[in-house]
């Protein structure tokens, strides 16, 4: 008789559960280019597995089918579209088996809650703000959206050569940033794309008038900084963040 050992075994789940991943981001990738395409493959990889964390831990959803349809509702409508009220209470329905209620969705969700889900939709909620290890993961891939969006009006624009170079100008913006006193991630995306744009030590420049103005202007604190400067990235040049 073959016996598995518990270690063995917790290989063989975890194996199965990165191969799973692996394959549901190609897929996604296919469906949803404009939100894929401009990522590196491991970023594209890690933001999918974990929403398949959440997905498991705060719903108890953990078929394979189940897990497909809630991810594509994640990059149809948005990634914290199960944060609408009517939609979570269906998924917090205890009269029915969690893997079941993704598939019931679309039957029994009115087309109103559909809709203020699509509105509440930011593509920063692929990333949980509250856990910091995820946050050079967030800046990196709300860089490569911001750059890919401004690339069809700006064609000098380039996204990082290969992720390794990306890794390393993510992790610079972070600690650039902590030294201006720019600790959010709103803040910190901004920093990162006005690095990529305005070129190094940006912010002692007065190329652009609103850069003074957020960085030396003394009525602005500097815990106020971050959300000021994503808001003036996000005005001049008509990109989210």
């Amino acid at each position: 008789m073959l016996i598995f050992r518990p270690e063995q075994m917790q290989s063989f789940t975890d194996s199965i559960r990165a191969e799973f991943a692996k394959k549901l981001t190609g897929q996604l990738q296919s469906d949803y280019p404009e939100l894929f395409q401009p990522l590196p493959p491991q970023l594209a990889l890690c933001m999918v597995s974990n929403k398949i964390d959440y997905a498991e831990y705060r719903y108890e959803i953990r078929f394979q089918s189940a897990l497909t349809v809630f991810l594509h509702y994640c990059c149809a409508i948005g990634p914290s579209f199960d944060l609408q009220p009517e939609i979570q209470a269906v998924l917090d329905d205890l009269t029915l088996y969690p893997d079941d209620i993704p598939a019931l969705l679309a039957d029994v969700v009115e087309e109103e809650a559909w809709e203020e889900a699509e509105q509440m939709a930011r593509r920063a909620d692929w990333f949980d703000s509250n856990q910091p290890e995820q946050l050079p993961d967030q800046v990196a891939a709300r860089l490569c959206w911001a750059l890919a969006e401004l690339a069809p009006r700006l064609p000098s624009i380039k996204l990082p050569p290969d992720e390794t170079t990306l890794c390393k100008f993510v992790t610079t913006a972070i600690q650039s940033a902590a030294q201006q006193h720019i600790h959010d991630a709103d803040g910190i995306a901004a920093f990162a794309l006005c690095l990529s744009l305005l070129g190094r030590d940006f912010y002692q420049q007065t190329t652009k008038p609103w850069v003074a103005a957020v960085f030396h202007d003394p009525d602005i604190l500097p815990a106020l900084r971050g959300p000021t400067l994503a808001g003036c990235v996000e005005l001049e040049w008509g990109v989210r963040l």
